[in-house]
């Protein structure tokens, strides 16, 4: 089985990415959920959809945080997590969709914030998979 290495020499990585993605869903995660109330009139949003994305959030971030604290880690992991953020961009496409005529401005700011941190970090995620951010080193297991 391939591993991804925890030190790489480039710009961004694998372990700064881990650490700002787990970070980051994790700082979202508790924001949305405490505040769903009132981000749910900003947004014009239900309560139980801030819930469930916030609960989507917090689970993600415990995952990425998991695999930021190894040293070693599975090719198979980072693939997963790569496909976790694509699958929830694409979920978050569809919510905006629907809620597109009933949700603020703000709400769909939201959206496509949502979108495009989560598809990015998908794309940089599966490019370290790839081994394109790895100076040509591939990590597929």
């Amino acid at each position: 089985m391939n591993h991804l290495d925890s030190k790489q020499n480039t710009w961004l990585s694998l372990d700064r990415l881990l650490w700002v993605d787990g970070l980051a869903a994790l700082m979202v995660g508790i924001f949305v959920f405490l505040l769903r109330d009132f981000l749910s009139g900003l947004l014009e949003l239900p309560v139980w959809l801030l819930t469930l994305q916030s609960g989507i959030t917090l689970c993600y971030a415990f995952y990425s945080l998991s695999l930021a604290r190894q040293k070693q880690r599975p090719a198979w992991m980072i693939r997963t997590l790569a496909y976790g953020n694509w699958a929830y961009a694409l979920f978050v496409i569809v919510l905006l969709v629907w809620y597109y005529p009933s949700c603020s401005a703000f709400g769909v700011v939201y959206f496509l914030a949502e979108i495009l941190f989560m598809g990015g970090l998908g794309w940089l995620e599966f490019k370290y998979w790839k081994g394109n951010l790895l100076g040509g080193r591939s990590g597929k297991a």
